[in-house]
């Protein structure tokens, strides 16, 4: 579930703003590791595809989307508000995961 305050997520930061911390999320064996990551407000969120099939990133309310990442391939963006992000793989519907940001 979203927080229900616009766009929790940006792809570009900010104007001159800068991350605070970056947190990793591993996609490995058709999993988002860990399954929730807790972070900070304007901390940046990197998704690393370890695995030899493509996956995406995408917003569980459908408004966002990391689009094709092929094995090996990275994604990242700025969190900008407080509340839960829901995601899931739009090609592996099973896969899911939680940005908390707090």
């Amino acid at each position: 579930a979203s927080s229900g305050v616009g766009p929790v997520v940006s792809h570009l930061p900010p104007r001159g703003a800068q991350a605070r911390a970056s947190h990793v999320v591993d996609i490995r064996d058709l999993r988002f590791e860990p399954g929730v990551r807790v972070v900070a407000p304007g901390d940046t969120i990197v998704w690393v595809n370890h695995d030899p099939v493509p996956h995406t990133v995408a917003g569980a309310d459908s408004s966002w989307t990391s689009g094709h990442l092929a094995g090996g391939d990275t994604w990242r963006t700025i969190v900008e508000a407080g509340g839960e992000i829901a995601y899931f793989c739009e090609y592996h519907p099973t896969m899911r995961g939680v940005v908390r940001v707090e």
